[in-house]
């Protein structure tokens, strides 16, 4: 409900995103409580992501619920894609609306090449599904610019802000992306460009 609340009042008509405990949502009561803060609060249902983890889908309850938060208008994403059971059987027999990329991956992609590997497959098999992605524990311009370059739709982390308090979201979103081009200059992604082309590029 206060999340719902503060959303209402940002300037922005930004989405608000939720994280739902598995045993929250299998409540009978879970889908009153979302219907009574979005009537309370005026947030349309578009604006409302429950954000929820693999663990949801071991409860045939908790999809039934996830269904109808989706038929409502509700985005749901799947948090922390490419750890835990991570079937691909989830996005088939349930179509999410985004993927969340693990951190892990994200912090590895410049480490090691099975972790860009499993990156690039996440990346390719959600165009293909129509799910949005988001990268998650994106901390440095390098992993910022070498996802833009795979296309990836939103990345999150502390290159962009540590977590703030909810009266300062909206300087955030003001100056965020101001502040994300000064930290990854138009020169330096052309640089970064060329060479990921590069290595990308098979051997003459």
């Amino acid at each position: 409900m206060h999340a719902a609340t503060r959303a209402c009042l940002m300037r922005e008509p930004a989405r608000v995103a939720v994280n739902i405990s598995p045993q929250h949502l299998r409540t009978p009561e879970f889908m009153a409580d979302v219907a009574l803060a979005l009537r309370l609060s005026g947030l349309p249902p578009w604006r409302l992501e429950i954000e929820v983890t693999e663990g949801v889908f071991l409860g045939g309850a908790a999809v039934d619920t996830l269904h109808a938060l989706r038929a409502k208008g509700i985005t749901v994403a799947l948090d922390d894609f490419g750890t835990g059971y991570s079937s691909l059987n989830y996005l088939i027999d349930f179509p999410v609306d985004k993927i969340k990329i693990d951190r892990s991956f994200v912090i590895g992609m410049a480490q090691r090449p099975e972790s860009e590997a499993v990156v690039d497959a996440m990346l390719t098999l959600a165009r293909r599904l129509g799910i949005r992605v988001t990268a998650e524990g994106v901390e440095t311009p390098e992993q910022a610019l070498a996802l833009k370059l795979k296309r990836c739709d939103d990345i999150q982390g502390w290159l962009l802000s540590k977590a703030v308090p909810a009266d300062e979201v909206d300087a955030l979103a003001e100056f965020g992306p101001r502040a994300l081009r000064i930290k990854v200059p138009a020169l330096f992604e052309s640089r970064l460009a060329a060479a990921i082309a590069m290595r990308s590029s098979p051997a003459a």
